[in-house]
């Protein structure tokens, strides 16, 4: 299974987790989705996302997940292993 299958997975896993918590153990009925293309995080290859809306306070919760392959070389990011002997 390659990294990007098993990551599309594990962040599919999470919000299926995070409907079951809203949905069943706090009666809130959320929305599951992509986010569009300007939606998206910056430097994601796509964003998922879990919404719901409270109705007695007025207020929205988002919960975002994305996937990014290319985000450590974006941002030059580098990994150094330290060795001890």
């Amino acid at each position: 299974m390659s990294c990007s299958v098993w990551a599309l997975l594990q962040v599919l896993c999470i919000l299926d987790l995070y409907e079951y918590i809203y949905e069943k153990l706090l009666a809130i009925p959320v929305v599951k989705g992509k986010k569009t293309l300007k939606e998206k995080f910056a430097g994601g290859d796509y964003t998922t996302t879990v919404e719901a809306y409270i109705a007695t306070s007025g207020r929205g919760i988002q919960v975002h997940y994305y996937v990014c392959y290319s985000l450590p070389r974006g941002i030059q990011v580098h990994y150094y292993v330290l060795l001890t002997t």
